[in-house]
């Protein structure tokens, strides 16, 4: 089962990554110091928020947000779904 604190995600006590904040949005950062992906508030580009759920983004480009990322979940999630469906696990 994975955990997600203010700092990290862990799944059964071992650190799969590192969260870094930019005001809402949050990025993934592995052990490896690469970005697998975003997590933003669902509805954070249109204005739409929709409270506690959020959308999984790539990070193909860690210093430039938007254009260059790209949703990659179908429908908001929690935050704990978001971080495993980047880091993919259950």
């Amino acid at each position: 089962m994975i955990t997600v604190t203010r700092a990290a995600v862990r799944e059964d006590g071992r650190h799969l990554a590192r969260l870094s904040y930019c005001g809402e949005v949050i990025t993934l950062i592995a052990p490896d110091g690469s970005r697998p992906g975003r997590i933003m508030p669902a509805g954070y580009l249109t204005g739409e928020r929709r409270k506690g759920l959020y959308e999984a983004w790539t990070a193909k480009h860690p210093m430039v947000y938007v254009p260059s990322d790209k949703i990659i979940t179908e429908s908001p999630m929690t935050l704990e779904q978001c971080a495993a469906f980047i880091l993919g696990t259950s």
